[in-house]
């Protein structure tokens, strides 16, 4: 078995859990980018993604269809709730901020921080302005972002 992940943080709990990861992401926030490192890498590799029931697939679509065994392994509930308006919203994943506006809006004046292109281009189909969007998404890039944010302001 030979593991490969999208990026440092998942490759950090996958060696947490013993095992040894072949492949890092260099761009986690960049589905498309890592999709092409990860096919050139892949070269004509069999490979199993175990993922959500609503995954956009983004790292297997630059694989040849034969190459790819795609398995739900988990399934990506939404739980719409009304939220009050913010200054700042981190949305996390295409699902979460699909699940958020079903019954919010984002108001214009506020600050849209977007977890990767993907999320990104979800919200840019619902004509909602992005500040940001996380290149590394991780954490510390998140952090790091609003720490300097709010101190500008």
């Amino acid at each position: 078995i030979v593991y490969a992940c999208v990026g440092p943080s998942t490759a950090k709990k996958v060696s947490e859990l013993g095992h040894t990861v072949a492949f890092v992401g260099g761009s986690p926030g960049d589905p498309q980018r890592t999709s092409k490192e990860f096919a050139a890498w892949t070269g004509d590799r069999t490979v199993l993604f175990p993922e959500s029931d609503r995954s956009l697939g983004s790292l297997s679509k630059g694989l040849h269809p034969k190459q790819v065994i795609r398995i739900a392994v988990y399934k990506t509930v939404h739980h719409p709730q009304k939220i009050p308006v913010q200054d700042i919203y981190v949305f996390t994943s295409p699902s979460n901020a699909e699940s958020f506006l079903e019954l919010n809006d984002v108001p214009r004046d506020t600050h849209v921080i977007a977890w990767g292109k993907s999320t990104e281009g979800l919200l840019l189909t619902k004509n909602i302005y992005v500040d940001k969007t996380l290149t590394s998404a991780s954490e510390t890039e998140l952090v790091s972002y609003l720490e300097g944010f709010l101190t500008s302001q």
